[in-house]
């Protein structure tokens, strides 16, 4: 199947995400304290992926934004579970590590009886 200029790969969300949740954010905090002194060329090759917005007054930037990483992760985490089968395979899972438990505290009960 051929995918459009706009359709995006699994993997390719999964990765933003972990860029957004993993990655550094050095980049971002030497564009904020040499932003006057850096040249076009230098700010290009900076990793500024992680940055939400940018607020500058005058010629300094005075303010950064992140994207939320905990919010990433959480993404992350619904992503692996829905590829995994889903919350109802894991409701399974647990029902029936559950269900295994309840078995063992039984027959423990019948033997010490």
């Amino acid at each position: 199947m051929i995918k459009s200029e706009n359709q995006i790969d699994f993997n390719e969300i999964v990765s933003a995400l972990r860029h957004i949740a993993f990655g550094s954010n050095a980049d971002a905090i030497k564009l904020l304290l040499h932003s006057d002194s850096l040249t076009g060329r230098q700010i290009k090759r900076l990793d500024t992926f992680n940055i939400a917005s940018i607020k500058q007054t005058g010629s300094c930037i005075s303010e950064i934004k992140f994207f939320d990483r905990a919010k990433a992760l959480e993404k992350l985490a619904q992503l692996s579970v829905s590829r995994s089968g889903g919350a109802s395979g894991f409701l399974e899972a647990l029902a029936k590590s559950a269900g295994l438990a309840a078995d063992e505290e039984n027959n423990d009960d019948g033997e010490n009886d």
